[in-house]
């Protein structure tokens, strides 16, 4: 079915709660309405409810994580996710938000752990090999974090940021013709990117420099 604005959607769903009371269904399809809608409170009080209604649903916990996570409430999101882990153990997915929340938290060790799974469950996700290899690259594991950034370029040739990202791995392990290599792709994929062009001209002067050693 097509709604012609979220606050239908809302309204629809709100009122199939209203008349059906403490029903999972109901709760977490309004959750998704208000989360589309941009009310995340809302969103939050209908999840909040809907875990209590059916505590083993991974999706619900999931969920609630995910947007604990968004207004920083941390600690609480993590929880969140680890109960759903309980009946989702093998979801990459699952496993890739954990990493994430891990990882803006500051924990990049762990972050690398939980997205390790996630990309071995769905090797295809390049984001969460983007998100693997910035984690290896904070704990200065450079070899490991290029490797998951190649794979991550082999999967999302067209996006201009992680050939940047790769280009400074690349730097930063020395491989400096390589990493030009890197952001005369990002460059041409995005012209209007200073950060990319900043990089390759100091590349470019530290390797002029290096040959006349």
């Amino acid at each position: 079915m097509l709604f012609r604005s979220w606050e239908n959607g809302v309204k629809l769903f709100q009122r199939a709660v209203d008349v059906t009371g403490d029903n999972y269904v109901g709760r977490f399809n309004l959750a998704h309405e208000l989360r589309e809608s941009g009310d995340t409170a809302g969103a939050i009080r209908q999840l909040e409810s809907a875990v209590l209604i059916q505590p083993d649903s991974g999706l619900a916990h999931d969920e609630l994580g995910q947007l604990l996570g968004k207004q920083g409430r941390t600690g609480e999101a993590l929880a969140e996710l680890r109960k759903a882990e309980v009946s989702l153990p093998d979801d990459a997915a699952l496993h890739y938000h954990i990493g994430l929340l891990l990882g803006t938290a500051g924990h990049p060790e762990q972050a690398a752990d939980e997205l390790s799974q996630s990309v071995r469950l769905d090797p295809a996700n390049a984001d969460a090999h983007r998100n693997l290899a910035i984690s290896q690259a904070m704990m200065d594991r450079l070899p490991e974090a290029v490797a998951e950034f190649r794979i991550a370029v082999s999967l999302k040739s067209d996006d201009a940021t992680l050939r940047f990202n790769l280009a400074l791995a690349l730097i930063n392990l020395g491989q400096k013709q390589e990493a030009i290599e890197q952001l005369q792709e990002a460059l041409k994929l995005n012209p209007n990117f200073p950060e990319a062009q900043a990089a390759l001209t100091a590349a470019r002067t530290k390797l002029a420099t290096d040959e006349h050693r």
